[in-house]
């Protein structure tokens, strides 16, 4: 297990989705300015994503784990809770469905890793 695996070994959304390890490990090691730049279009993209699905889903409910962590991320304990953009685009993930995440996950992993 990496590094950063065992260092987020806690309870989140995440810690059982092998791609976002993967992606979180991949954005972590980027520079500042390429990370803030792939969080505002990670952002963007997921905004576009959240409002089509949500426009259709009248009866969205976030469960007690989203909301524990939303109000986590206001605590800043993440380490992508110091970028608003990040945070804001990893909590707009976390709210789609596993099969959607698992297709963005997949298109990340694609740009990041074709990236290198």
């Amino acid at each position: 297990m990496s590094e950063m695996s065992e260092k987020y070994k806690k309870n989140r959304w995440y810690d059982n989705e092998p791609k976002a390890v993967r992606v979180f490990e991949l954005i972590e090691n980027l520079q500042q300015p390429e990370r803030a730049e792939f969080a505002n279009n990670l952002y963007h993209v997921l905004n576009i994503v959240k409002k089509q699905k949500f426009s259709k889903e009248l009866n969205l409910s976030l469960g007690e784990n989203k909301i524990h962590g939303y109000y986590q991320s206001f605590n800043k304990r993440r380490w992508y809770d110091q970028m608003p953009e990040l945070m804001r685009a990893i909590n707009l993930l976390n709210i789609l469905s596993f099969e959607e995440r698992q297709d963005i996950l997949d298109g990340i992993l694609t740009a990041l890793e074709n990236n290198k």
